[in-house]
């Protein structure tokens, strides 16, 4: 099995243009024009060892619908295996799916040849989607939801968190689907409704879903719905 070459940008390049934790402050567009000619490919492994580069990382959360006007949405959230996958975050909880960026099937390029930053993520993104779960309405038909960038994630706290950086999005789901998880490390949890989500204070989050609460938390309304107009990107 050959090498996964995956798409990463400079450390100090991240650093450079996203504040630590959650921010909305740059578009997809704006944010692949801050860091235009700094986008590299680059094995895994070496990237890994070296820490002087942040893999992308789509990240994405599902919301699905409660069933009346005044049922709570719930938050789509999984657990990860204690002994497969990246080991610092195992039995961690998560509500953000994904994964990196693979040049072999996700690369795409402008017309003059460079690599487009945002049609690039959005092929991982629709890639995972698919590969890494499954998601069905309440009929079990498959569906594809859409999506809506919300922001990034810069977080420096942690070694996993130095080498990766993330691009938010969030999907809203209709009142009875389900997420299937296709990945062995992956173990689906009950669905959290945004206040239990938010006031959790016994399940163990992995970080990146830790700095989503409160962001999360003001795109509902006090009934627990998600009151954000979703701007879709296709």
């Amino acid at each position: 099995m050959g090498a996964e070459v995956v798409l990463a940008v400079p450390r100090f390049v991240i650093d450079e243009f996203l504040p630590e934790g959650f921010s909305n402050m740059f578009s997809l567009n704006a944010f692949a024009d801050a860091i235009r000619g700094h986008v590299i490919w680059g094995d895994r492994a070496e990237l890994k060892a070296k820490r002087e580069d942040a893999q992308a990382i789509a990240y994405n959360v599902y919301v699905i619908e409660g069933e009346g006007q005044y049922d709570a949405d719930e938050i789509v959230v999984y657990q990860r295996a204690k002994t497969v996958g990246e080991e610092l975050l195992h039995g961690d909880h998560s509500a953000g799916f994904g994964g990196h960026v693979d040049r072999s099937r996700d690369e795409r390029l402008t017309d003059h040849g460079y690599v487009d930053f945002v049609q690039t993520l959005l092929a991982s993104q629709a890639r995972e989607d698919g590969e890494e779960i499954t998601i069905a309405d309440k009929g079990g038909n498959v569906i594809k939801p859409t999506y809506a960038h919300i922001g990034w994630i810069n977080d420096n706290s942690n070694p996993i968190g130095q080498i990766h950086f993330a691009g938010v999005f969030l999907a809203r789901l209709p009142h009875g689907s389900k997420v299937v998880s296709n990945e062995p490390n992956q173990i689906m949890q009950p669905g959290k409704t945004i206040r239990d989500f938010v006031r959790d204070e016994t399940t163990v989050y992995e970080n990146w879903t830790r700095l989503l609460k409160e962001p999360l938390y003001h795109m509902f309304t006090s009934h627990g719905k998600l009151a954000t107009e979703l701007k879709s990107i296709g």
